[in-house]
């Protein structure tokens, strides 16, 4: 079986946008949700299907109680397809048991984000979240389902009320091949959420949302369907002049969220320049507390003869290195500790001998040494660029590359 199951889209997720609806969709949900035809998000005693990488492990809630009832697993050969691996009776049982099903996606299959926004967002928090999903997540409004929660209500210095809100959010060929594969066994999923903390607790938000599966009670589709039908036909016209209107309403509730959500990122823009502008500031205060590398190389071209040669010039903060090659390495420690600007001159390591190689063939013998020694503060100002000052830089000894 395969560690990572890959769920296809099975519909164009663009297409479930309220915005395309029909008229005589969107006058049908009306009329459901008036009926109380929707599932309610708070279920009574629920079946819990939490989804992870390798299967579906099923539990019941009743009460604070939770009972294992079994597990399922993905076909190898069909990822969007649900099969039975322990009790033969499980899916027979779940259908005919009148159970709702919340599927519970683990970490594979979605996030859970979390965002500040200003508390005037509350009434089009979902326009709003929305418009900023591409933002705080991998995917777009287009491309996820999405919900939400309100988790806490702050108040910041400047003394503007803003809300916290945890965003569950899981891509649309996940949820939507998920929906097909619990079908194809005759499971309808009536709500379906993020896996957060305790694995088996109560739904508190619903991925699905308007477009989970609808079920209309039993008295309903027998003793009011003909009741419906009629009231469709003889409110057609007053339907159709509230829904225009709520349509204009739609888009203007979808504007001011987007207005006040830039609202408040004008204040997450402004910190962020102050906190750039701090930034650079100890940056520069850090360089100006540098010894001058000019300063350096002038000092050591004084002050070492001409027979030395370096190899190497390490500066770390005030930590000075040098590594390379002298008639006699110890000549240079009193050498140095005279020079104005050097502090605690003394061998990293001992000194060797080494035959070095001129280039008319001839050689001679030389000590390889290591000092290390600490610059002085009187060379942390960078050089007067005015001053009348020859300044021979290390690479010009001989022998230096």
């Amino acid at each position: 079986m395969t560690k990572a199951i890959a769920l296809p889209a099975i519909a164009n997720h663009a297409d479930r946008a309220a915005d395309n609806a029909g008229f005589f969709e969107w006058w049908l949900e009306e009329l459901a949700q008036m009926a109380g035809g929707r599932r309610q998000r708070q279920l009574r005693d629920p079946v819990i299907a939490l989804c992870t990488h390798d299967g579906v492990q099923l539990a019941a809630l009743k009460g604070k109680q939770v009972r294992t009832l079994g597990r399922l697993a993905f076909d190898p050969y069909d990822p969007t397809r649900l099969i039975e691996v322990e009790d033969g009776r499980l899916l027979h049982k779940l259908r005919h048991a009148g159970r709702s099903i919340a599927v519970r996606l683990d970490h594979h299959y979605g996030l859970v984000a979390h965002d500040i926004l200003p508390a005037a967002a509350e009434s089009e928090l979902r326009a709003v979240i929305a418009n900023r999903l591409d933002v705080l997540t991998p995917w777009s409004a287009r491309q996820a389902y999405f919900d939400f929660r309100i988790v806490d209500r702050v108040t910041d210095p400047t003394g503007e009320r803003r809300i916290q809100v945890e965003i569950s959010v899981a891509p649309a060929s996940v949820v939507e091949g998920l929906v097909d594969a619990f079908a194809d066994v005759g499971l309808d999923i009536a709500t379906m959420d993020i896996a957060s903390g305790h694995g088996w607790g109560r739904p508190e938000i619903d991925l699905l949302g308007d477009n989970r599966p609808t079920r209309f009670p039993a008295w309903i589709k027998a003793g009011t369907f003909l009741g419906l039908a009629a009231v469709l036909c003889g409110s057609a016209v007053l339907g159709y002049e509230i829904y225009r209107k709520h349509q204009v309403l739609e888009e203007q509730r979808r504007f001011a969220g987007a207005m006040a959500t830039r609202v408040g990122e004008m204040d997450q823009l402004k910190e962020d320049i102050e906190a750039l502008a701090a930034q650079s500031t100890l940056m520069r205060e850090a360089r100006d507390g540098q010894p001058s590398v000019l300063n350096l190389v002038e000092l050591l071209s004084r002050t070492l003869p001409d027979e030395v040669w370096l190899e190497g010039l390490e500066l770390t903060g005030r930590d000075l290195s040098l590594s390379g090659y002298a008639a006699s390495a110890s000549d240079l420690v009193p050498l140095l500790e005279t020079a104005d600007g050097l502090q605690n001159v003394q061998f990293r390591s001992p000194s060797t001998r080494a035959v070095m190689s001129t280039a008319d063939g001839s050689s001679f013998e030389a000590e390889q040494f290591r000092l290390g020694a600490l610059v002085a503060a009187d060379l942390i100002a960078p050089p007067d660029p005015a001053a009348d000052t020859e300044i021979i830089p290390a690479a010009g000894k001989p022998g230096v590359p």
